[in-house]
């Protein structure tokens, strides 16, 4: 794979749990990814990529399912990670440093998730991954922040939505390649999304 960006090599191998057909996988990876070394102070150990990822999780009550209102008590019992606090009062935020590899990624993820996991439950709730819970939280469970209270007067009812994400942070070393890891993306996002 000579002439493959160091974290190609590491996109190809799947992340544990995927089924793919790894000659196929591989050839997407190498067609898709191949690019000329893009090391512009040649030979140095910075790598021009690196990634970090931020996701959302709303908590929950693990007997009923309901939303709990516990983000500030989960994200100030976290002393592994730092928790962000969201929108509404049942959602959090883990966040990775700045990684320069696939398996610190992971490494960070996992890491996060646990702390996560592991305070939340100190406060009675869960963590859970999804975009948006079944049950709405209350009216009124906006965190009592200045920048999300000034969101609730500017958009009303619109600001109380939970909805949650997972961000994926690539730092590419141009625009040119950045527009080419953007086109390799969306082939494999579904036809509506494009």
């Amino acid at each position: 794979m000579s002439g493959l960006h160091p974290l190609a090599s590491e996109m190809s191998e799947p992340m544990s749990g995927q089924v793919v057909d790894e000659s196929d996988h591989r050839a997407a990876v190498a067609s898709t990814v191949s690019i000329e070394p893009c090391d512009p102070l040649q030979g140095n150990r910075i790598r021009p990529f690196t990634l970090g990822v931020e996701e959302e999780f709303v908590l929950v009550d693990p007997a009923t399912g309901l939303p709990s209102l516990t983000n500030t008590t989960v994200a100030a019992d976290a002393s592994d990670v730092e928790l962000q606090l969201e929108l509404s009062r049942c959602q959090i935020e883990t966040c990775t440093p700045v990684c320069d590899s696939i398996p610190a990624v992971r490494r960070e993820l996992r890491r996060s998730r646990l702390a996560a996991t592991r305070a939340a439950a100190r406060s009675g709730s869960r963590p859970l991954a999804v975009g948006v819970p079944i049950w709405g939280p209350p009216s009124g469970s906006m965190t009592d922040t200045p920048r999300y209270q000034q969101m609730s007067k500017r958009f009303g009812h619109l600001a109380e939505q939970v909805i949650c994400g997972c961000h994926v942070h690539v730092c590419v070393p141009d625009r040119d390649l950045a527009v080419q890891v953007s086109i390799t993306c969306a082939r494999g996002c579904p036809r509506s999304w494009r």
